[in-house]
């Protein structure tokens, strides 16, 4: 990727990370504190007819601090971190272009046409000097 591709990417991400952080936020405390006191009221519930294990489990919940879990969340907040470093559609459109117009410009037809042009720039400006 050449430089300009790398400054639209970085342009594209940055922008959506500003969007990332303000979901994470405004969305991610409340639904932390409702599954942590689903989680609660669900371990208040369990009964001798359910278990020793399910006893012990209910007792650990119960002995956990209520803002310690943080499992319910890791996978879903990397996903979402990660889909922000996707640029949007239009970057990619413009990063295929410069990439495009960058193999366009290395070819030695592209070179030998650049020559040419600058040949002909120089006759057109002599011509213009000469004039005044």
């Amino acid at each position: 990727m050449n430089n300009l591709s790398w400054f639209l990417y970085i342009a594209d991400v940055l922008y959506q990370q500003g969007t990332f952080l303000a979901l994470l936020c405004v969305i991610t405390p409340p639904i932390y504190l409702l599954s942590r006191l689903i989680s609660r009221l669900s371990a208040e519930n369990i009964t001798h007819r359910d278990g020793p294990a399910a006893i012990k489990r209910a007792e650990e919940e119960k002995a956990r601090p209520f803002i310690t879990t943080y499992k319910f969340f890791t996978y879903p907040l990397i996903g979402l971190f990660l889909l922000f470093f996707v640029p949007n559609k239009d970057t990619f459109y413009l990063i295929a272009a410069s990439e495009a117009g960058e193999m366009v410009v290395n070819t030695p037809e592209a070179q030998e046409i650049m020559s040419s042009l600058q040949e002909i720039l120089n006759v057109q400006l002599n011509k213009l000097k000469e004039a005044e």
